[in-house]
């Protein structure tokens, strides 16, 4: 979670590699990936299982590093549904959803709650028939509620811009790889991602 007026030191936000095609009903997408940018790295988990056929929520949790100002590493854990409200099938050329993160961030001294309500549009180009590439642009509004111990500001509400530019390739048939840069609350990150959709 990024976290407005304490800077890059205290900001966290692991990326979604968020598009705008929920996994069908019953199908289950896993992977992990590694992301960095103003002095954090972090390694995460994320998963994606299909709900309803415009309906699937998305889990994604990971351990956080390179924390300055006595904060220490940490983990990050973030959950939220997706729903598509507009299909390429209606439009003849992009979906839409919106989606709705929790996360939680938690280091020896910093707690961090979030919520970041997003709108995304998103179009995939289908290659061999069976393989696809997609672009995706998330925007959003991130809310925090910090608790930052032993810094002397007690608890705080921020809140500030989101935006996420995501673009991925299906390696092979259901192996992805995705690469996303992140905006939150002036903070950037850079990630990449390995998923294989059962």
């Amino acid at each position: 979670m990024a976290v407005a007026g304490l800077g890059p030191a205290r900001a966290v936000t692991l990326p979604g590699f968020d598009h705008a095609i929920p996994q069908a009903p019953q199908k289950l997408e896993l992977g992990g990936g590694a992301a960095g940018g103003d002095d954090l790295v972090s390694v995460f988990a994320l998963a994606r299982f299909g709900l309803l056929d415009d309906l699937d929520l998305a889990a994604r949790a990971g351990f956080v590093g390179g924390l300055g100002d006595g904060d220490g590493n940490g983990f990050e854990v973030a959950v939220g549904p997706r729903f598509r409200f507009i299909r390429t099938e209606d439009t003849g050329f992009i979906d839409a959803a919106v989606l709705a993160d929790v996360g939680v961030v938690k280091t020896e001294n910093l707690f961090v709650l979030g919520l970041d309500p997003t709108f995304v549009a998103s179009h995939e180009f289908v290659i061999d028939g069976r393989r696809a590439v997609y672009v995706s642009l998330g925007l959003g509004v991130a809310f925090s509620v910090v608790d930052a111990d032993g810094a002397g500001g007690g608890t705080d509400l921020e809140s500030g811009f989101m935006g996420a530019f995501s673009t991925g390739v299906d390696v092979i048939e259901d192996l992805r790889l995705s690469l996303e840069a992140r905006l939150r609350d002036e903070i950037q990150r850079y990630g990449l991602a390995l998923t294989y959709q059962f």
